[in-house]
């Protein structure tokens, strides 16, 4: 049995399929030319909240695919444990010691 557990998550940080952020902005544009700058600024943060959650996607995708390849029996639960300690390093690295 190969990976595939979770149909592939880790392969799909771009959260593309969300919608496309020029259609959000472009959105956005026609809302605050019309006045309407609270809906404007509203989908403007759907833009913000679309890229924020793709760089988090990104940041744990060798976390989904050792998960994923772990629970398809390829790789064993070490291999999810080495891919979080190496998160936990880029997201709550150690404050240099003198």
């Amino acid at each position: 049995m190969s990976g595939g557990s979770f149909n592939y998550l880790y392969r799909r940080p771009d959260l593309g399929e969300v919608g496309p952020r020029d259609d959000y902005r472009d959105m956005a544009d026609v809302l605050a030319d019309a006045g309407h700058q609270g809906a404007a600024t509203a989908t403007r943060r759907v833009c913000s909240l679309l890229d924020e959650a793709m760089r988090i996607a990104a940041e744990l995708s060798d976390i989904h695919h050792a998960v994923e390849w772990w629970r398809s029996g390829d790789y064993g639960e070490e291999h999810v444990k080495r891919a979080v300690v190496r998160w936990e390093k880029v997201v709550n690295p150690a404050e240099e010691k003198p």
